[in-house]
């Protein structure tokens, strides 16, 4: 199984923005995630998110 970063980006389809996710708990195969708001990650730029919202996509 990929290990996946302690925080990540989650992009939201229907509102077109992405969310910043940090992992709050693992348990064998399974996560739990809690959104967060820090000012020094500045957010994804337009043609970032513009990417992302394509039916298939790959950063």
């Amino acid at each position: 199984m990929p290990n996946l970063p302690e925080r990540f980006w989650l992009f939201d389809d229907f509102y077109g923005r992405a969310l910043l996710a940090q992992v709050a708990w693992r348990a064998n195969s399974e996560i739990g995630v809690q959104l967060i708001n820090d000012v020094t990650v500045p957010p994804l730029n337009e043609e970032r998110l513009s990417q992302l919202a394509g039916k298939y996509y790959s950063l």
